[in-house]
């Protein structure tokens, strides 16, 4: 990805009766192999964006429990090109069932008061990865490699909190230790 890419695309997500749909998940996908560019959670208004993204051709997937996953058309991005995506419309999952075999699988991100979690355990997007390329995949999440740092929306003196407990060690030391450490060893 290009430093000087600035591209955006935008848009919208949407249940039945045209209402919004909030803290849906929404992931860039590469159309070649749908491997995971970026993701993002709708906002209150369903509304979600990925910015800064390099010149290409992409697919916007999303989902939300109780929903079937909905997929757009391909999308080409020019360089420095913003553009706003069609409404994707989510419609309940409906069918008869015989027995019931309840599944619980957590949503790659989870928006919490005072935090945002990602979930990284037997996530497929993050196979053949490392803990960083995960975070630098998520949304508001700004790695700097170069500098060792952190950053959750613009904003440094981010906290990191490994399965649920904080780490104490220095920003640097942690993007360090998150850069060598395979996403199986984590679960949040």
């Amino acid at each position: 990805m290009s430093a000087f890419a600035q591209s955006k695309l935008q848009g919208s997500v949407e249940k039945e009766k045209n209402q919004p749909l909030s803290q849906a998940t929404v992931l860039l996908l590469n159309p070649k192999d749908s491997s995971l560019v970026k993701g993002s959670l709708t906002t209150a208004n369903g509304l979600y964006a990925f910015e800064k993204i390099a010149p290409g051709n992409y697919i916007i997937s999303a989902t939300y429990t109780g929903y079937k996953q909905v997929y757009s058309p391909v999308v080409g991005v020019s360089e420095n090109e913003n553009k706003t995506i069609d409404v994707l419309s989510l419609s309940e999952k409906i069918g008869t069932m015989e027995t019931v075999t309840v599944t619980a699988r957590k949503p790659l991100f989870e928006q919490k008061v005072d935090r945002m979690v990602i979930n990284v355990s037997n996530n497929i997007t993050s196979a053949g990865s490392t803990v960083l390329d995960v975070l630098e995949r998520s949304p508001g999440v700004t790695v700097d490699r170069q500098n060792n740092s952190l950053a959750i929306h613009g904003k440094n003196g981010v906290v990191v909190m490994i399965n649920g407990r904080i780490n104490y060690m220095p920003i640097s030391a942690v993007v360090q230790m998150l850069a060598g450490m395979p996403p199986i060893m984590l679960k949040k």
